[in-house]
């Protein structure tokens, strides 16, 4: 039977998980905060970017603040955007050349190189957080 933990006297919490975590995860384990929270919100949907922004609040802008793509997405910051393209030449290419997403997912090696360009280029941070500037 799965361990359980206790947050309040009397009210259990759901199980822990069973079995190991996604290697990205292990790759992203002590990195700093906030992109730590930014890597798990891009892998579940939630970031805040563009295809984010569409599904819950359609009035507000989706496009991409950096070249305007709309909407923006997760693979389009990850690949393609022309803003990112110096971090992502030196964190994430020398890992993955070809930048796959599977590939950066799959490997502890990837989770490492996500949340290093994450706290670069704060892309997917909350709308208050401060604009990326590509130096």
């Amino acid at each position: 039977m799965a361990q359980r933990r206790q947050t309040h006297p009397g009210v259990p919490s759901p199980p822990l998980p069973a079995g190991k975590f996604p290697l990205v995860i292990t790759g992203a384990a002590g990195g700093p905060r906030k992109a730590s929270a930014m890597l798990i919100r891009l892998i579940t949907g939630h970031a805040f970017i563009g295809s984010y922004t569409v599904r819950f609040h359609p009035r507000k802008p989706t496009h991409c603040p950096g070249c305007g793509t709309n909407p923006q997405m997760v693979d389009h910051v990850i690949q393609q955007c022309p803003r990112y393209a110096r971090a992502r030449a030196t964190y994430l290419a020398p890992v993955v050349p070809d930048l796959s997403l599977s590939s950066l997912r799959g490997t502890k090696e990837g989770g490492e190189a996500l949340i290093k360009f994450l706290e670069v280029i704060k892309a997917c941070f909350s709308p208050n957080e401060q604009a990326f500037d590509p130096g």
